[in-house]
């Protein structure tokens, strides 16, 4: 009896995971036709941790190009200082996406290429609001900027969605029902350790604190489908696109770097050297456990 006992165990915690995956069809936003993101390049974010900005970018500009926009329009550092501005901070780096989508609304956008111009010439490593502003404020004149049509941004966490299978659902429902891209505030050490213990709940169907070790991170999830019987949601992240110890371990969604084609499912071990990393295939049971929130556009 004993030894059936941690079997039984399992089977309970993955029953409703295993419910999912049978709902599990494909959806790629990456790859579907005309896809917003074939305008919106894979960033590297650095060492300035601002994750939230460019996730706030991306569901920006998603929903911009799917409006008509011809081409990207919000930069990331824009978003960031307009986050600042609002929450009135002097320094740009951790925050939220929610309200930088609200902040960009509030304050007006300047173009991608006209921020991206006026900080070419600025260390990416400073992180002083009032400097960085200082640096766009002659670029970005009140003419230049626009005001932006965005929808509102929702954040949920374990207030509503009270448990790590709640976050599974609404992630796939979401994905079936809407097409827009779903920022995840995350314990990035999954990508490295598959394992992680991630973010649990007490007996109040709260999250606990963050464990030991973990490394909130902002990224998106654009896509899930089937590998080997079990639900993988796909992430893009902002760490660039070169194979590296963190995405080694996993099935992605890779770009020739000759032909410029998409290629899914690649491998570290076969593609690294002609293939660059779009994002990768991440188990849905397991990048779940390791979610603190999402947020989305209220479409």
């Amino acid at each position: 009896m004993k030894k059936i006992q941690p079997l039984l165990f399992l089977l309970m915690v993955l029953a409703p995971f295993l419910s999912l995956a049978n709902d599990c069809s494909s959806i790629n936003l990456i790859t579907n036709e005309d896809s917003p993101f074939s305008k919106i390049p894979v960033y590297n974010q650095g060492k300035i941790n601002i994750c939230y900005a460019y996730s706030a970018a991306q569901m920006a500009d998603y929903h911009l190009i799917k409006q008509g926009n011809s081409e990207r329009s919000v930069h990331p550092f824009w978003v960031a200082l307009n986050y600042a501005q609002l929450m009135k901070r002097e320094n740009i780096q951790i925050g939220h996406p929610k309200e930088a989508l609200e902040a960009l609304t509030n304050f007006s956008n300047c173009d991608y290429q006209t921020v991206n111009k006026a900080l070419s010439m600025l260390d990416t490593q400073e992180t002083s609001t009032s400097r960085l502003m200082e640096m766009v404020k002659d670029a970005c004149s009140a003419p230049l900027r626009t005001k932006l049509s965005l929808p509102s941004a929702k954040r949920m966490n374990f207030r509503t969605l009270n448990s790590d299978e709640a976050y599974a659902r609404f992630i796939m429902n979401r994905l079936n029902e809407v097409d827009s891209p779903i920022s995840i505030a995350y314990c990035s050490n999954v990508w490295k350790k598959p394992n992680f213990g991630g973010i649990s709940f007490n007996s109040r169907g709260e999250r606990d604190v963050l464990p030991k070790g973990c490394q909130y991170h902002e990224s998106l999830v654009v896509g899930k489908k089937q590998i080997a019987g079990s639900c993988h949601f796909l992430v893009r992240n902002t760490w660039g696109t070169n194979w590296a110890s963190t995405n080694k371990n996993w099935n992605c969604l890779c770009r020739n770097n000759k032909t410029g084609a998409l290629a899914d499912d690649c491998s570290f071990e076969t593609h690294r050297e002609d293939y660059s990393v779009e994002a990768c295939w991440l188990p849905m049971d397991q990048l779940s456990k390791n979610i603190g929130q999402v947020t989305t556009l209220d479409l």
